[in-house]
């Protein structure tokens, strides 16, 4: 590479904040996986040229204006589009994992974790739970499941309204844990139990929630991306990440959501209980990250990027206002 083509690749990074770069550097290399696929991958000429598509659509990104905290800005159409487009990237890649979760390895691992959840709980969780249950309480459950998607949105919208530099600190280290875990999907490939969902949640039963699931999960999300369990580890990242902006009631129901998606994913049957367990490792290690590399936070660039705001304050992540 010459030097102004090195010079013109630091210079298009730089305009980039962490979150899209992270999103830069997982689209380069999902990309290469599609082009080298070993074995034909279902979609693999549209998945290529999504990634394509994607890679244009950051480079168009890093032109765009950086960030300015002020009211003005937050509601700036263009803001709010180079501000939230990461959200958007994220929902497809997520699926494309599920397409690559047999890259390396043709079989499934869900043999080996079935025995290892017989060995922690001594019986089987998902039967046991489920088995039986009435239609209201299966409804309830595939409903807080779903309730994830609106996890994964509502501390984002709270943040942004509160600071974008603190909202784009938060979506660097989601996004972050979000595609290393699109990465292990493609090296632990699991379907999960979802195959006693025929059993447990016949087809024709349920009103909304299990419907919709069953709708959403033939869409786009696809068995196959099960351990460790990525609605586990955002969940508990997210939490942590929240709870300082709550009040002492806030964070109780905050708790309660959380600790009710991770029963939901055993007892709907799309995980097993080592994926819940796995899930809450991971989480705790992106948020132990997320606090610790100053890479995913701010700084200030000297053409285009995120610019930091006018007055001088102290960072801290998530933090309560000195005066509360």
């Amino acid at each position: 590479m010459q030097n102004g083509e090195k010079w013109a690749v630091r210079g298009f990074m730089n305009r980039l904040d962490a979150a899209d770069q992270i999103l830069v550097g997982y689209n380069i290399l999902a990309l290469v996986l599609v082009l080298l696929a070993p074995l034909k991958i279902p979609h693999q000429g549209w998945l290529f040229l999504f990634h394509l598509v994607i890679q244009a659509a950051l480079v168009k990104l890093s032109q765009f204006p950086g960030f300015n905290d002020t009211a003005s800005d937050k509601s700036n159409g263009w803001t709010i589009l180079r501000a939230w487009i990461p959200i958007l990237i994220i929902i497809p890649f997520y699926s494309e994992a599920t397409f690559l979760s047999h890259y390396f390895i043709p079989g499934n691992l869900d043999e080996w974790l079935y025995r290892t959840d017989l060995r922690l709980f001594g019986f089987d969780l998902n039967h046991a739970l489920s088995t039986g249950q009435p239609l209201w309480l299966n409804e309830f459950f595939h409903g807080v499941y779903f309730s994830y998607y609106g996890l994964m949105v509502y501390p984002a919208v709270l943040l942004y309204r509160e600071s974008i530099l603190r909202f784009r600190h938060y979506l660097a280290g989601l996004i972050l844990l979000l595609m290393v875990h699109n990465l292990l999907f493609v090296f632990l490939p699991a379907a999960g139990p979802v195959h006693l969902r025929v059993e447990l949640f016949p087809a024709g039963t349920g009103l909304l929630f299990i419907p919709l699931m069953n709708w959403i999960y033939g869409w786009g999300d696809y068995a196959g991306a099960a351990i460790p369990s990525a609605h586990v580890a955002a969940s508990i990242f997210i939490f942590l990440s929240l709870r300082n902006q709550l009040k002492q009631a806030g964070q109780t129901v905050l708790a309660i959501w959380i600790l009710a998606i991770f029963g939901s994913t055993v007892y709907c049957s799309y995980h097993y209980g080592i994926d819940v367990i796995s899930g809450i490792c991971t989480g705790l290690i992106f948020y132990g990250m997320y606090l610790k590399w100053p890479w995913l936070q701010y700084k200030p660039q000297q053409n285009g990027g995120i610019r930091q705001p006018t007055t001088s304050t102290s960072f801290a992540p998530f933090a309560p206002d000195s005066a509360d």
